[in-house]
Order: structure tokens, then sequence, then C-alpha cells
């Protein structure tokens, strides 16, 4: 019974450039600073990361689309990986989604909200 399992686990990082990247670019950058470091310091490697609820803000029509935002989130959480040595392969990673990762399409009103 010695070997253990070690996760990263994150949550509600609700990524959209036009909405809030002026405020959580900054947090995202030291959140990557500080899992590299400590990372590196403590010998650590997640087997598994999770990454939980409200990866996206949400689609605003006209502005950010939910597509664009789900590209943003690949990208960070492909950096996260790379963080690590050996690199945390994609099928170590669980995505679960929140209310604002997907689309609400209002069938009566004929748009989204």
């Amino acid at each position: 019974m010695g070997e253990t399992v070690t996760w990263l686990h994150l949550s509600d990082i609700h990524f959209c450039e036009e909405k809030s990247g002026w405020s959580s670019n900054a947090v995202l950058e030291k959140l990557r600073i500080d899992v590299d470091t400590y990372s590196k310091e403590q010998q650590l490697r997640p087997d598994l990361i999770f990454v939980t609820g409200d990866l996206a803000f949400g689609e605003i029509p006209g502005t950010s689309s939910i597509e664009d935002q789900f590209i943003a989130v690949d990208g960070f959480i492909t950096e996260l990986r790379e963080l690590f040595e050996p690199i945390v392969p994609r099928k170590n990673v669980f995505l679960v989604p929140g209310n604002h990762d997907v689309k609400n399409y209002v069938s009566d009103q004929n748009k989204f909200r």
C-alpha cells in the first residue's frame, strides 16, 4: 500500500477575455507560477487534473462565443499540463462542466440569455 495518487483540482475559471481577462489573467499567471514553483520545491506531479464548474464565462452573443472561450481553456490546460515533468497526459485531465459551460437557448424568445 505504498503507492499514492496525487491530483490537482481547479474550479470556476470563467475564461472570457472580453468579460474578465483584465483580472483573471493576473490571477491565472500567478497560479501558473505557484504551481510550477510548488511542484519543483515539493517534487510533486499530479497524476490527475480535475477542472470543475464554469470553465467558460458563457455565451455572450456578438461579443464572445463559448467556442472561443473553450479554445482559451484548452490552451490554459495544455500550459498547466506542460508545467510538470513528465507532462501530465491529456487523458488524465477530467473536465466537469458548470452552468456557464453550456449555451442557454430560449426557444420562445429566439435568443440566447
